[in-house]
């Protein structure tokens, strides 16, 4: 079967294309995320059940000013964990502005006031249990499966392609010269 030279020149030019659409799109994305200083976390607790299941994907967002009824994402007293509730009262006293935030499905309220400096950012978004995908893609397995083997794939099928090229541009040079030998 022989291919049309035009068309492969048509595919190589749609994957450059494809290539160049999806690089922008990750650009914009990653710049808009940076602009509007968001972060994505996943939920790993049912403390803020049923309104945000165990296992979302919390996308938080800083904000000039937080208000009651807010779910707010905090460093806790040790900043070593970040704990997603939300905000029941609000004061301020000589030391400063306060936070009291409680999760849904808790009894009582955080034991620690939360200082405004502590706040990472408000809920923007929850994508129930897309953070199951992202903490899976955290892992070595996940990493390697879903974007090793992918990359390992797609750049193997460019340089076979490549090398494809080069022997046919080779071969098509060596037709070139024999035929310029035997016409001579």
């Amino acid at each position: 079967m022989k291919i049309n030279k035009n068309t492969t020149h048509l595919k190589q030019n749609l994957k450059l294309l494809i290539l160049f659409v999806l690089t922008l799109a990750i650009g914009w994305l990653l710049w808009t995320i940076n602009q509007n200083q968001m972060r994505f976390l996943t939920v790993s607790s049912g403390s803020m059940e049923p309104a945000i299941p165990v296992g979302s994907l919390l996308i938080t967002k800083t904000r000039s000013v937080y208000s009651i009824g807010q779910v707010i994402t905090y460093a806790d007293s040790n900043e070593s964990l970040l704990i997603s509730h939300r905000i029941t009262d609000v004061y301020l006293d000589d030391q400063g502005l306060f936070f009291l935030a409680k999760g849904d499905a808790n009894d009582a309220v955080d034991s620690n006031k939360i200082r405004n400096s502590a706040i990472i950012g408000a809920q923007d978004r929850v994508i129930p249990y897309a953070g199951y995908i992202v903490a899976y893609l955290q892992t070595s397995i996940g990493f390697i499966l879903f974007v090793v083997v992918p990359g390992g794939f797609l750049i193997s099928s460019e340089l076979i392609a490549l090398f494809d090229e080069f022997r046919k541009l080779r071969s098509s040079k060596e037709d070139a010269f024999v035929l310029q030998v035997l016409t001579t």
